[in-house]
């Protein structure tokens, strides 16, 4: 059962929209509504923060109606990223195209890596770019360390700060 936060914002006009706002930069995922045309239709507005969406719900079943949009925001959420992520992601073979692709396009870079802090310290003075993770879903293989030419096992996402 999720968990819901209330705030009242008692004489709300367009005129105050930093408070609706101040709600949104603390991550609240939906804004409700509720004014005086919801209190005679006994519904309720809702805003998502994810999507813009606006959706009109009945107050009888708010808190069924609104656990159920919780759920598909969050696996638009997730979609959204894995997308951003496959959209943005390219693969260097080596330290040379790796050094090409951070010059041409900004996103993720993923490498055949060892691991190896004093590389890794190296890399980020030349180029700026660190390593960012080790996704636990990509499969173990075999490969060859983009920088050292080695035999790897691991692949890894590399990215510069921006």
């Amino acid at each position: 059962m999720p968990v819901f936060a209330v705030y009242s914002t008692p004489g709300m006009t367009n005129v105050s929209v930093s408070k609706l706002n101040k709600w949104e930069v603390k991550g609240a995922p939906i804004i409700l509504k509720i004014g005086e045309q919801e209190a005679e239709k006994q519904t309720i507005t809702a805003k998502a923060r994810f999507s813009g969406e606006e959706r009109e719900f009945n107050q009888t079943t708010l808190i069924e109606d609104i656990q159920g949009w919780l759920e598909e925001l969050q696996a638009a959420m997730l979609q959204a990223s894995r997308d951003h992520l496959a959209a943005n992601t390219r693969e260097a073979k080596s330290y040379d195209e790796f050094k090409q692709l951070l010059k041409e396009h900004k996103g993720f870079i993923k490498v055949w890596w060892n691991d190896n802090k004093e590389i890794e310290e190296k890399i980020q003075t030349e180029t700026k770019a660190t390593s960012r993770c080790q996704p636990l879903d990509w499969v173990d293989g075999q490969g060859t360390d983009f920088y050292t030419g080695e035999p790897a096992t691991k692949q890894w996402v590399f990215a510069q700060s921006y």
